[in-house]
């Protein structure tokens, strides 16, 4: 539910983000991002290719979305999808405490109210303080 609401990963995971063309700069949106792992392409032989070195690549992981910035952009296959693959370890090295009493929070209420529906009382909806826990670490995308 967290992640869902927050749009980000709690513990570490690996992601692959897929792009059919390389451009000089790349937004990779799933946050937070730890580290970028591997950067893969098609080469214009269609040959699976892996950047060795990372020394044309600069990266900006820290601002939302992360950055990968590419000097040299190598010649890509023609056709088909999926041409560039960045492999990206994601999530947090600690939790942040207000997301941990989220779950807590989120937990109780559902420990509590087992059903979807409750009869036989008056219906209200309240602010829920989990909501209010997690606001400041929802990731929003304008583009």
């Amino acid at each position: 539910m967290v992640e869902n609401y927050t749009g980000q990963s709690l513990g570490s995971q690996v992601w692959y983000c897929y792009q059919d063309r390389l451009h000089f700069t790349t937004e990779l949106i799933k946050l937070p991002i730890i580290s970028l792992d591997a950067f893969t392409y098609l080469d214009a032989d269609n040959v699976s290719q892996t950047m060795a070195s990372f020394t044309t690549v600069h990266t900006d992981l820290v601002s939302k979305p992360a950055r990968v910035e590419v000097e040299d952009i190598p010649d890509l296959y023609d056709h088909g999808f999926n041409q560039v693959t960045f492999e990206i370890t994601v999530g947090y090295a600690v939790i942040p405490d207000p997301l941990i009493q989220a779950i807590t929070m989120m937990c109780g209420h559902w420990y509590e109210n087992r059903q979807d529906v409750v009869t036989g009382t008056q219906v209200n909806e309240m602010p829920e303080a989990s909501k209010y826990l997690m606001n400041p670490y929802v990731y929003y995308e304008f583009r």
